[in-house]
């Protein structure tokens, strides 16, 4: 083997192994999210995860209301056909 080979075969090898680190460090890279933009972006997540649970809370509120409002007005359409059926349950 002439110098020329080895040289050849030391360069290509040294190539090898440094495009095997870049694509290493590449992977690393976009797998860790940037440092600086992080607090921000958990800080505007987590203001808006709160305010999604306040307009849940307000709507289960509501629909609670619309339930009450329906066992209500279904109690007395009862009570009323109820009275139209025995006229001894008839107040007054």
């Amino acid at each position: 083997m002439g110098e020329t080979e080895a040289v050849l075969a030391l360069v290509l090898m040294l190539g090898g192994f440094g495009t095997i680190a870049m694509m290493i460090w590449a992977f690393v890279r976009t797998r860790r999210p940037p440092s600086s933009a992080a607090p921000d972006h958990v800080a505007r997540l987590a203001a808006q995860m709160e305010a999604l649970q306040g307009s849940i809370d307000a709507m289960a509120l509501e629909v609670e209301r619309i339930g009450e409002g329906q066992r209500f007005t279904t109690k007395l359409l009862s009570e009323r056909e109820a009275a139209r059926a025995d006229p001894s349950l008839r107040s007054g």
